[in-house]
């Protein structure tokens, strides 16, 4: 009977574990208001899903609004997205139709502070990487 005690046990534990992790991960939703000192913008970053560590959203910036997905870690915070930039005009005047512009934010999410800070390549616009920083918006 303690076999079976144990099992039961070890069942509860692992379901609010899961619960806690889903209940971390669902306050990544949201907006979040993104620097990028460098190149002096300003974009907002919609995140409208996450599931089994998947994350989609919308980018919206001085070009428009375009699709972002990516993937979070919830255990260590680390927070890869990329940004669909190809339906953009200077996007496709910049590569000629010929392949998609795709940028990149690569960081760590603060959630208890509601913070996000790393590095954002935009390769389509620029060479280089930029960091950025975020705070989510209430």
């Amino acid at each position: 009977m303690q076999g079976a005690d144990a099992e039961t046990l070890q069942g509860l534990v692992t379901n609010q574990e899961t619960q806690v992790l889903q209940e971390e991960s669902d306050s990544l939703l949201g907006v979040w208001k993104i620097s990028i000192p460098q190149l002096h913008r300003n974009p907002k970053v919609a995140i409208k899903s996450i599931s089994h560590g998947q994350v989609t959203g919308t980018y919206k910036g001085l070009l428009g609004t375009f699709p972002l997905w990516g993937n979070y870690k919830i255990e260590t915070g680390e927070i890869a997205l990329f940004i669909d930039f190809s339906s953009a005009k200077i996007a496709r005047f910049r590569s000629g139709n010929k392949r998609k512009a795709i940028a990149q934010m690569i960081g760590r999410v603060d959630l208890a502070n509601q913070f996000v800070s790393g590095s954002a390549a935009l390769p389509e616009f620029s060479n280089g990487n930029f960091q950025f920083q975020g705070k989510k918006s209430n």
